[in-house]
């Protein structure tokens, strides 16, 4: 951490990277406010804030003895189901650390020999979701570091759609006309450092699941239905 800055001035600070056109958050609420530091994970009927913290860490083979370089990132990801539609948001936040990288280990160079390459999708691992892919959608498609020194933050939303399929659609029961839809995020990692290997499968990184449970229950009124959208953490 810097020098003379608390851990709250930091990350208020890093917030600050973030460039107006970024997506708030999408969970309101000191609960998940992502300017805070050892934040918990939590969830109510239809919002789940999840941390992570995230390292990646590379060996230059070309170098002599190898050379390690390595950068952690805080990772705040937020699925949100909305009870009165099918929609289910999600929202994430990636946040270079700024504290020193401990000796031996080197932090990243930066320059064109020395960037940090993100490529990050939000799964919804599901035939009940209208897909189970998504691209964040970051602003200005940047989600690269010029290495340990560049502190920007990025943010992103993927949006999903429940697609209204449920277990058992002529069964009389609640677990019949439910679904689970698992909901996570995926990360793969790579460098521009030319003493690197292709990393290709071998530096993806997923988040713990959590799973939407959504369900269609036939209200008494003629072709309305009620939603009920509740989250259940998959560990």
């Amino acid at each position: 951490m810097g020098l003379g800055h608390s851990p709250e001035e930091a990350a208020r600070a890093r917030r600050q990277l973030r460039l107006p056109e970024h997506p708030d958050p999408i969970t309101k609420g000191a609960w998940c406010d992502p300017t805070l530091v050892n934040i918990k994970t939590q969830m109510t009927r239809t919002e789940v804030c999840l941390p992570t913290q995230v390292t990646f860490e590379v060996t230059d083979l070309a170098s002599q003895p190898p050379k390690v370089y390595q950068q952690m990132f805080d990772v705040l990801y937020m699925p949100k189901t909305d009870p009165a539609s099918n929609k289910i948001k999600t929202w994430m936040q990636t946040d270079p650390k700024d504290w020193s990288i401990p000796a031996p280990k080197l932090p990243f160079p930066g320059g064109a020999n020395g960037m940090i390459l993100l490529d990050v999708q939000s799964w919804c691992q599901s035939d009940g979701c209208d897909k189970q892919a998504q691209d964040w959608d970051f602003y200005g498609g940047r989600s690269r570091w010029s290495g340990n020194q560049d502190q920007h933050v990025i943010t992103g939303v993927a949006d999903f759609e429940w697609n209204g399929s449920v277990n058992n659609s002529s069964g009389g029961k609640d677990k019949d006309l439910s679904r689970k839809l698992p909901l996570r995020w995926w990360m793969d990692w790579g460098t521009t450092i030319p003493g690197v290997p292709d990393p290709t499968g071998e530096d993806e990184t997923v988040s713990p699941p959590t799973a939407a449970r959504v369900s269609g229950v036939r209200a008494r009124v003629p072709q309305a239905q009620r939603h009920r959208h509740d989250y259940d953490p998959q560990r």
